[in-house]
């Protein structure tokens, strides 16, 4: 007798019952906590990157033309063209960058999780 479909079977079996004796509520948190939705961290995905290309579509050029008297008012505002444009590309650039990590996570957990679904659905048939 093949003792590999039992031995599974008995594993999945146990856990849903330790699960049932937990409180409903700690069971769900740490059976959620195994889980997430692949559409909703695309989701996320793309609005980084949406949010990416808006931030670095923000330009400061006009500050750094501003007419009017030479006060140090207006001398602070047109100076402050430079740091602003080169902090909005950077945030622009972290976005992208948190985008680009976040689709490769995506990719990876799901073909991870494809592949050990595979390996424990080949134990069945053993």
């Amino acid at each position: 007798m093949d003792l590999q479909p039992v031995l599974v079977r008995l594993i999945i079996d146990t856990f849903l019952d330790q699960g049932a004796r937990m409180a409903p509520n700690r069971f769900s948190r740490a059976l959620g906590a195994l889980l997430f939705d692949s559409d909703d961290v695309t989701e996320l995905e793309q609005t980084w990157q949406t949010q990416s290309h808006k931030v670095d579509a923000i330009e400061f050029g006009s500050i750094a033309a501003l007419p009017g008297s030479f006060s140090r008012t207006v001398a602070e505002l047109r100076s402050a063209s430079g740091p602003a444009d080169a902090a909005t590309a950077s945030v622009a650039e972290r976005l992208m960058a948190m985008s680009v990590a976040l689709n490769k996570f995506n990719v990876d957990s799901v073909a991870a999780d494809r592949a050990a679904a595979q390996a424990l659905e080949s134990l069945v048939d053993r």
